[in-house]
């Protein structure tokens, strides 16, 4: 006995590629020493044909403090496709120095159909430097004379306690009522919370 036939229909892909993640992401705070490269994910493969070295740019803000003028500072770099849905931008051999960036994808991408990825996506990341312990003896957190420049870590800021060739440790003493607020810390050496502190962002203690 014969069956009936199996149809399927085919219909034409008119769904344009989307973005779904970036690295650095939109108005990410990164330490200085942690951006290497600034990537984006999309939904589906892309054309290759369609994605150049002008497809993603990365630029650092001018003296002026505005993006889109004159002295904005372009960041070199390779444009490297590391599977089929990402796409990213080695920016250099050392890792960006503190400031404000933008990156920009540009027009022209598209999938296999032809559907084109559509408007150009700009977004922008801050890469800073953090408050720096360095002592290589165990100490309280609020001597200046521990800190890089003598200046104490204050809420909102970053912190680094790291020192590769000792092993000190830090001590955080101030009042519960007043917890410090910081946005990230990363501790690689011992640390005593004698008090209260609050992390916004990340809290890394190794």
């Amino acid at each position: 006995v014969e069956s009936a036939p199996l149809r399927v229909a085919l219909t034409r892909d008119v769904t344009a590629p989307r973005v779904t993640g970036l690295t650095p992401d939109r108005s990410a705070v990164a330490g200085i020493g942690t951006v290497r490269e600034v990537a984006v994910t999309f939904s589906e493969e892309l054309n290759s044909a369609t994605v150049t070295d002008a497809s993603l740019t990365v630029v650092g803000i001018g003296p002026d403090g505005l993006f889109g003028t004159a002295d904005d500072v372009p960041v070199g770099g390779t444009l490297a496709r590391t599977s089929r849905v990402r796409s990213r931008r080695r920016v250099r051999a050392a890792p960006l120095e503190s400031g404000r960036y933008q990156a920009r994808l540009n027009a022209g991408l598209a999938d296999g159909a032809g559907n084109a990825l559509v408007p150009p996506l700009t977004w922008e990341f801050t890469v800073e430097t953090p408050r720096q312990w360095i002592s290589d003896e165990d100490g309280l957190w609020g001597v200046v004379d521990n800190w890089l420049d003598g200046n104490l870590p204050r809420s909102g800021d970053s912190v680094l306690l790291d020192r590769p060739t000792a092993d000190p440790v830090v001590t955080l003493r101030n009042n519960p009522s007043f917890p410090l607020t910081l946005r990230r810390l990363v501790s690689r050496e011992g640390f005593r919370l004698d008090g209260a502190l609050q992390v916004d962002d990340l809290a890394l203690l190794e």
